[in-house]
């Protein structure tokens, strides 16, 4: 009885009885009581059955289906383990036996369910790895009739590009009628030999000329490039004139700031020379007996200087001795900065004439080489226009027109052309 008892509770256990209340809108099969039921239809298929002929949706119904059949079961065992309660006088082997039974069937159909999921997800992923599949042909079905539409695209220009140069030609033939010129015109043919070498030697003057020009901006170029390199050290003795003249300005300022200091150190010795002079004829009164009492100061009762003033005299006197001495100094230190800014100055002005000097130097070199090269290049022009006229003397032609032009050069040009004619 005891291991009756111990495998009830545990057919309890397993079994894991639902409460009615979760049961609501379960409605039991009439059939309920029959508890062997035939499980054949739930047997695993192969997953080429699943794929071929079975779509997600339909698995998805069988998959519910088996829920619901679970579902049935445990509500049996519900009802079983609710009349074993209320029966207690069956005999307690039918009623094992029926439970294990029972949990045999809901073993197997556990088991045929999780593989049926198992296969649910198989089926799934088949269907989305074919679902890929189908998309990359679309996709490459997609390129190839792309491919197809340019191909056909192009092929439909070249036609049309072919149909115009055909009737091109033909409107051609028509216009000219080459095909008669080639059989009758032999002199058509001269001409057209005629005029292509005259083309040919016209591009090969034009050609010439196009050299003959490039040689001259080349030569152009150079020198140009030489006139730079020439200007270059004149920028640089400008760059330095104009830093001396700014330093000339600093240094010009200075003075006149202390010039004017000077000035103030002037108006404040006269004024301590006027302190001093006075300071010593109130001295000078003091001490003379003859005076008043009136003129020379306050007396005290024995009719004396008081201290106090002798005193502020004396300080007074000192100050303005110490001033002065002061005065002095400074004056002597901006007359000395004074000569060193004039010396400074005149150092600045110099240079700045030597850099004006070199500057007018170079400048006039420059021009001279300029108009040197100029001339040449105007006396070989007259030599070609000379040579055009045969009539005069190439020398006499360009010395005449150079006559303007008062270069050494030129004279010595026209001096040996005069000794020629002599």
């Amino acid at each position: 009885m005891a291991e009756r008892n111990a495998s009830k509770s545990t057919t309890f256990n397993e079994t894991e009885p639902v409460s009615p209340s979760q049961l609501q809108e379960v409605t039991l099969d009439p059939d309920a009581t029959n508890l062997s039921r035939d499980f054949s239809c739930f047997a695993p298929k192969s997953p080429s059955d699943l794929t071929s002929g079975r779509t997600v949706k339909e698995i998805d119904e069988q998959l519910s289906s088996l829920k619901k059949e679970n579902f049935n079961l445990k509500l049996r065992l519900y009802f079983i383990e609710e009349r074993m309660g209320s029966n207690l006088n069956v005999d307690n082997e039918d009623v094992i036996q029926k439970n294990i039974e029972l949990q045999f069937e809901l073993a197997n159909v556990q088991k045929e369910l999780e593989s049926k999921q198992e296969l649910l997800c198989q089926a799934a992923k088949v269907m989305e790895i074919e679902d890929e599949e189908h998309k990359k042909e679309i996709s490459e079905k997609n390129r190839e009739l792309c491919c197809l539409k340019e191909r056909i695209e192009e092929m439909r220009f070249q036609l049309e590009k072919d149909e115009k140069d055909n009737t091109r030609e033909e409107l051609w033939t028509e216009a000219f009628n080459l095909d008669a010129q080639r059989t009758t015109s032999p002199e058509m043919i001269k001409k057209l030999q005629a005029t292509i070498i005259d083309l040919q030697n016209e591009l090969k003057q034009t050609r010439e000329e196009a050299d003959q020009l490039r040689s001259i901006a080349d030569n152009a170029q150079t020198k140009w490039k030489h006139l730079e390199l020439q200007i270059a050290p004149v920028d640089a003795l400008k760059e330095e004139l104009s830093k001396k003249s700014s330093i000339i300005d600093s240094l010009r300022r200075s003075s006149t700031q202390k010039n004017s200091e000077l000035h103030d150190v002037k108006l404040q010795l006269k004024d301590i020379q006027n302190l001093y002079d006075s300071l010593i004829v109130r001295s000078e009164v003091d001490q003379s007996p003859s005076k008043s009492n009136n003129e020379c100061g306050p007396l005290n009762a024995t009719g004396q200087l008081i201290p106090e003033e002798v005193t502020e005299l004396k300080k007074n006197h000192f100050k303005a001795c110490k001033i002065i001495k002061t005065m002095i100094h400074k004056k002597k230190d901006y007359v000395d900065q004074i000569e060193k800014l004039q010396k400074m100055v005149q150092e600045g002005a110099d240079e700045i004439q030597s850099l004006k000097k070199k500057i007018c130097d170079m400048t006039n070199n420059t021009q001279f080489e300029s108009n040197k090269k100029s001339i040449k290049d105007k006396v070989s022009e007259l030599n070609l226009t000379a040579g055009w006229h045969p009539s005069s003397s190439i020398e006499e032609f360009w010395i005449f027109a150079l006559n303007g032009h008062k270069t050494p050069y030129v004279r010595n040009l026209q001096n040996t052309h005069k000794a020629n004619t002599k």
